[in-house]
């Protein structure tokens, strides 16, 4: 008897209530992936509950209330979840940068090409993000903020100290 080789399908909830985008995109990744689409907020967490999915395409205006709260909620219910924001085009924007420190692991447009969305998907799912380029160079630009700050936080001591170490050391030292 022979082992299979079969995978289980990455499971993703589609939590939109624009019906025609959640068959649009139910119809594009449904050949490769087990998909599930839920069209109230209520809906959405009773299933991020019971079933944990793997991803979540989350339309924001289906959590109007607070979306940043509601990413918390969402990562506390199904941490192991990754969360793909899909964005109107036609409306209002969600500031990206604070969707992202609230758990977002991903942004796509309402109107992306199959095989972008595929992609998007396939990247987020093994644990990558999809952002879009200038979300990037604001995070970098934050987190290299975040460095020089540090570093002016060290005491004397401490930057005398860590000054002799061999560049191997003061890698290990920083992680």
């Amino acid at each position: 008897m022979s082992a299979s080789n079969t995978q289980p399908s990455l499971q993703i909830l589609i939590a939109s209530d624009d019906s025609s985008l959640a068959n649009r995109y139910s119809h594009i990744l449904g050949d490769e992936f087990t998909v599930s689409m839920a069209n109230t907020r209520l809906d959405s967490m009773k299933f991020l509950k019971q079933y944990g999915p793997q991803l979540v395409l989350l339309d924001p205006l289906l959590f109007t209330e607070n979306i940043k709260a509601s990413l918390s909620e969402i990562s506390a219910t199904s941490p192991l979840t990754r969360i793909v924001i899909i964005e109107d085009t036609s409306s209002r924007s969600f500031d990206q940068m604070a969707l992202f420190k609230s758990g977002a692991h991903g942004f796509i447009a309402d109107n992306i090409s199959a095989s972008l969305l595929a992609k998007a998907v396939h990247s987020v799912s093994k644990g990558e993000v999809w952002v879009p380029r200038k979300l990037i160079t604001r995070l970098i630009a934050e987190l290299a903020r975040g460095a020089v700050s540090s570093e002016r936080r060290k005491d004397p001591a401490t930057r005398k100290s860590m000054s002799r170490l061999t560049p191997r050391e003061l890698e290990v030292a920083q992680m």
